[in-house]
């Protein structure tokens, strides 16, 4: 009798437990993917279905038997065959085993817990099973799924013992995740619209008309030439894809502009048509920028409002147009886009935009407006020459150049003292150079070529605008009043005009002093030195192109299979795209005895003033360097120098044997010579100094060892019929290129 009661004690007990269970079950729920670890919620109340998608049962959920207990088994549920749909309606035999919630553990882990309270846990063989000790466990995703992983074992499902393990650091199973949601109880879809960076369109969302019947951007109704980023939470963290049916809720809108939106929003840009050809043309300003530009305000959200050069709003009348200083008064209009053409019209009327040569209406028929780039803009911000140069765009320039620094009369080159410039005579093909002796200077009837020194590969045509003035990079002279090179200089400045040249660029006038007296050019003087003067010359004569200096090209001596040049420059230099010309630094040292010029080879910026020898190695006639900012100056050093200006060095042969010139012997091979009298060490070039009683002839020794012999006495070949030795005094069989030998009693260099 007492065990029939106590039986029956039992099947009450568990009657009871399976009715609470019973009205936890979740119809009508919905089991919403975690794609996300930042999805994952940890209020203890979420809770989540787990699949197995590779790896042991796929397909299959996992679930803990049982809710209670120590080392009861995590695994997957068998051979049932069920979804998600059948675990929420509670339709599957012990549904509720399938239930896990999350913990947040340390350092973005993660712990399972079975609705007893019981965590995922590992037994001593590394069988997951209940424990009221957890696992951390790490989600690793993969592609659409997770891994789960804890410290460097993988939890994996076994399908043949049935059971699921985390003993291996080797991955085979991923899992999906499904968070358990409530259905949403609203009937809307409710839309918020931002721009690009985040900021609200409107305060008020916007609703559909029904819930799940439309795609997502069929409900927000946008207009066709928006682009737009949808999202279900105000910090754009979780995207939802467009083209999928809308469900009821908020959505978050980032919106921007399709490519060919006719006009940038908030900068000075134009709007034409494809009958006229001039934009908000005002014909009473001279000034092209001031009769073309007008700003875009607004969004499309809110509508659009013009403002022309002086800020004053585009507003209408009926039909009329006219200004005023009054936002509010401005006339609000939307685009209307529809097969590639754009049309503008009159806020809640039925008025467009017109636009015609001499200016703006408006009308009740619609004209088209075209894309800024086949329209005005592009000729005002036409194709000006690839150079870049300095002054007032007065048509403007494509590239960096903005319509804004056109309105304001800024050029793309600001007059900066670190920039470095070449300056060209306005309808002339001449240089404004400076000679070596800076006593006047000349301009030398050669065309200038685009971007380059070229010819004498010195830096006589670079200039800058300093404190100081007008100042030449090369020589450090500038111009005094008189328009002559000269140390004691006045400053000069450059007064931007509105003239364009012949070949469309915007050139200037170079002022010497307070009086206005501009540099000019006297192209029939006689003497070169009276060329250049100062005074108020009114024709072209007084003006100047400014263009900013990129690169330079240094000509190379070929000697041999390969070609050569020294080189010290006022601006710090990359060499430019070129892998077969080397830079080297050198040190004066004694190697076996002989005095050789010893090469370091040189990469990346090299700091102004450093002086380099040059070799290219498939002999090429010329390299190209790029000027740079950065680099600094070089250190001085005593025997290896370099020189802006050339160096005169006179008749007194004491005076000539304290230096060393590069050069390359009839032979082929490079070195260092002692010049002669009345000798010119070129500019720009390097050298060697302080060598008095050293050898007139000095070698070059390269990183690879090689030794460039230019001594005839030492350059040649071994003698067929004597031994060599080295320098040791051990006689040698074999003869080694660019190393020193004794042979008949004196020393040879081996080519």
């Amino acid at each position: 009798m007492k065990r029939n009661l106590w039986t029956l004690l039992c099947l009450l007990a568990l009657l009871a437990g399976s009715a609470e269970i019973s009205a936890q079950e979740y119809k009508d729920y919905v089991a919403k993917e975690v794609t996300e670890t930042s999805q994952i919620k940890t209020d203890g109340t979420t809770e989540y279905l787990i699949q197995i998608i590779e790896g042991g049962k796929p397909t299959q959920f996992v679930f803990s038997n049982g809710v209670t207990g120590e080392g009861a088994w995590v695994r997957p549920a068998g051979n049932t065959q069920t979804d998600a749909a059948m675990l929420l309606a509670g339709t599957v035999n012990n549904s509720h085993y399938y239930y896990f919630k999350f913990e947040a553990a340390d350092n973005g882990t993660f712990r399972i817990q079975n609705r007893g309270g019981y965590y995922w846990g590992k037994q001593a063989d590394g069988q997951v099973k209940t424990s009221a000790t957890a696992l951390d466990i790490t989600l690793e995703q993969v592609g659409d799924a997770w891994a789960f992983k804890t410290g460097n074992n993988y939890v994996n499902d076994d399908a043949k013992s049935n059971k699921m393990w985390a003993n291996s650091s080797t991955r085979s199973t991923t899992y999906k995740i499904f968070a358990i949601e409530q259905p949403a109880t609203t009937t809307t879809a409710n839309f918020y619209y931002y721009d690009a960076a985040g900021t609200a369109l409107n305060q008020v969302a916007k609703a559909s008309e029904a819930d799940g019947t439309s795609t997502v951007s069929a409900l927000a109704a946008l207009p066709g030439y928006v682009t737009a980023t949808y999202f279900t939470d105000a910090a754009f963290t979780q995207p939802v894809d467009a083209d999928a049916v809308a469900t009821a809720g908020d959505y978050y809108v980032k919106t921007g502009y399709a490519e060919g939106f006719p006009l940038e929003i908030g900068v000075w840009s134009a709007v034409g048509n494809s009958a006229a050809t001039l934009f908000f043309y005002t014909d009473y300003y001279a000034d092209a920028t001031k009769r073309y530009a007008v700003k875009a305000g607004g969004d499309w959200y809110n509508g659009f409002t013009f403002q022309r050069h002086d800020n004053k709003y585009l507003r209408h009348s009926d039909t009329n147009v006219g200004w005023t200083e009054k936002a509010e008064e401005a006339t609000v209009l939307d685009f209307l886009f529809a097969d590639g053409v754009y049309k503008m019209q009159v806020r809640g009327e039925e008025l467009y935009l017109q636009l015609s040569k001499n200016g703006v209406l408006f009308s009740q028929n619609a004209t088209d407006l075209c894309n800024q780039r086949e329209g005005v803009v592009h000729q005002i911000l036409s194709e000006f020459p690839a150079a870049r140069y300095v002054g007032a765009y007065t048509q403007g320039q494509e590239g960096e150049i903005t319509f804004d620094d056109i309105f304001a009369g800024k050029g793309r080159i600001a007059l900066d003292p670190q920039k470095y410039y070449f300056i060209e005579l306005f309808d002339y093909d001449h240089y404004m150079l400076s000679t070596s002796d800076l006593t006047y200077r000349e301009l030398p009837n050669t065309t200038v070529l685009t971007g380059y020194i070229s010819d004498n590969a010195d830096f006589a045509g670079l200039w800058q605008f300093t404190d100081r003035g007008l100042m030449n990079t090369n020589a450090g002279y500038g111009f005094n009043t008189y328009g002559k090179l000269n140390s004691d200089v006045v400053p000069a400045h450059v007064e931007i005009l509105d003239v364009v040249g012949t070949e469309n660029r915007p050139a200037c006038r170079i002022v010497l002093n307070a009086d206005e007296n501009y540099l000019f050019f006297n192209p029939d003087a006689t003497n070169a030195s009276n060329r250049l003067g100062a005074g108020k010359n009114p024709t072209s004569q007084a003006y100047w192109y400014l263009r900013e200096a990129e690169a330079f090209q240094v000509p190379l001596t070929v000697a041999g299979t390969k070609s050569y040049a020294t080189l010290c420059a006022p601006v710090a230099l990359t060499i430019a795209d070129d892998d077969y010309t080397k830079a080297y630094t050198a040190t004066l040292k004694e190697v076996d005895g002989l005095k050789v010029v010893d090469l370091t080879e040189i990469n990346g910026v090299i700091p102004a003033g450093t002086p380099l020898l040059l070799m290219n190695e498939y002999a090429d006639t010329a390299a190209v360097f790029q000027i740079s900012y950065e680099g600094g100056v070089a250190a001085s050093d005593n025997n290896w120098k370099g020189t802006y200006l050339p160096i005169h060095l006179g008749s007194d042969v004491t005076v000539c044997n304290q230096y060393r010139a590069f050069d390359v012997t009839a032979g082929g091979v490079p070195g260092f010579f002692t010049p002669a009298a009345e000798a010119v060490i070129p500019a720009n070039s390097a050298y060697l100094a302080n060598m008095q009683g050293e050898e007139s002839k000095i070698a070059i020794r390269f990183p690879n060892g090689e030794i460039s012999t230019i001594d005839s006495a030492v350059l040649q070949k071994p003698s067929t019929n004597g031994n060599a030795y080295d320098l040791s005094g051990r006689r040698v069989s074999r003869i080694q290129p660019g190393q020193i030998y004794i042979q008949g009693e004196r020393k040879m260099i081996a080519r």
